[in-house]
């Protein structure tokens, strides 16, 4: 066994210790704070100043510590003739030339990374244990295995306080970190509130070539994050009946090592506010997050959409009325008699009581009339459009709530299937 003072965990343990500190000193953080104030999205400055690493080259014995650590028999492989040139580390998605010594210093600003994003405690013990299990993680990308990544979804309309978690089946979902020097950015683009972590063990590769290399996308990746994108949002949207809906902002990943700050982000147009979760809010979208994964189906795809876009992107009333009310034909449109059986059906699926469904069928048809006059071009005064799409929201939450509670083995069925169960009363 190596000496004590020798072992690579000794070695990179007292080098993780020594940047912590370091990095904690009043002119380092001078430093931190100048990156804060970065023009854009005011977290991706926050993000790049909370990962900034002091000169480690300047911490004593660092370079004889990278040499004894590339001794290690799992790094020994990064010992290599084109060194000085480095290697290209790719992930799927993104990637980045780094000699062998910046490799595994990159574990420490990959830790850094993990803290701010995960919401983790910003202390030296936190980092240091963070570097070690990095530094484990990257001698497994070395041997060909698949390496622990979290994939980062931004999410603007919706706060968490500060410490409250989200628990679903999608990843966990925190408030995004504080960030000062806010800037009012584009009109209409939100700016970041939630974080939702993926996690996600993908493949890394290790190129020496001029040109580098790459890595295909993995599709199980991407798929996760593109439900949790679309999911996330809907679950928020039932549990406050319509009264929030995050918007996605943008996205990325955090690696344990060689970490890029890539992000992707939909440039769309997203309602204005932020509607700040209580905690009974927070019960109940965790409850929805276990419904929806559960009995979600592909069949009322169109109606997850779209009521998710009346509330976060619509902000002109018109197009929200649009929405909702293809929400209630994505349930229950029918080719024929449209308007009578699609307003028939939502009432006996939405009225318990015989003698009032008449009346509610009555006015989902009003508001079936008005989405058509607008789409069809004729002059209705504002106010009207914006009662008819706030009702018309309502009922369309509160249908597909229904079908999702009392009738998810029916979600799989077809809308006109739906509809003719529910006006022929059938199981």
């Amino acid at each position: 066994m190596a000496d004590q003072q020798t072992h690579p965990l000794t070695i990179l343990t007292s080098i993780a210790v020594a940047a912590y500190r370091m990095r904690q000193e009043p002119e380092q953080k001078a430093i931190t704070q100048q990156l804060m104030t970065l023009a854009g999205e005011p977290l991706f400055g926050a993000a790049m100043g909370f990962s900034l690493l002091p000169a480690l080259p300047s911490i004593p014995g660092f370079v004889d510590a990278m040499k004894t650590l590339l001794d290690d028999p799992e790094l020994r492989s990064l010992r290599h003739d084109k060194a000085d040139q480095g290697v290209m580390v790719t992930h799927p998605g993104g990637g980045v030339r780094v000699t062998p010594d910046g490799l595994v210093a990159s574990v420490m600003s990959s830790a850094l990374q993990q803290i701010f994003f995960l919401g983790l405690p910003d202390d030296e013990g936190t980092f240091v244990r963070l570097v070690l299990e990095n530094f484990e993680e990257l001698k497994r990308g070395l041997r060909g295995d698949k390496v622990r990544t979290f994939q980062i979804v931004g999410f603007g309309g919706t706060r968490l306080a500060q410490g409250q978690t989200l628990r679903t089946p999608w990843g966990s979902v925190r408030a995004a970190p504080a960030v000062q020097d806010f800037r009012l950015g584009w009109f209409g683009v939100r700016r970041t509130s939630l974080l939702l972590a993926i996690e996600a063990l993908v493949t890394s590769k290790f190129d020496w070539s001029p040109e580098g290399g790459s890595v295909e996308s993995d599709q199980a990746v991407l798929n996760a994050v593109s439900r949790a994108s679309q999911m996330l949002p809907l679950a928020v949207t039932l549990a406050t009946s319509g009264a929030a809906a995050p918007a996605v902002t943008w996205n990325s990943v955090v690696t344990p090592f060689a970490g890029g700050s890539g992000y992707s982000w939909p440039f769309t147009i997203a309602t204005p506010g932020e509607k700040e979760l209580t905690a009974d809010d927070t019960k109940e979208v965790e409850r929805w997050s276990r419904i929806i994964e559960e009995r979600h189906q592909e069949a009322i795809d169109v109606a997850a959409r779209r009521l998710v876009s009346a509330v976060a992107h619509r902000i002109d009333p018109a197009d929200k009325l649009v929405d909702s009310v293809m929400v209630w034909e994505n349930l229950v449109g029918t080719s024929a008699e449209t308007t009578f059986r699609v307003t028939a059906a939502l009432a006996k699926l939405l009225e318990a009581d015989k003698s009032k469904r008449r009346t509610l069928r009555k006015e989902l048809a009003e508001l079936y009339e008005i989405r058509s006059r607008v789409v069809h071009g004729t002059t209705i005064e504002d106010r009207s459009i914006t009662d008819a799409a706030d009702r018309s929201l309502k009922y369309a939450v509160q249908a597909l709530r229904k079908f999702y509670e009392v009738r998810p083995e029916w979600l799989s069925l077809n809308s006109t299937e739906r509809a003719d169960r529910l006006l022929l009363e059938e199981p």
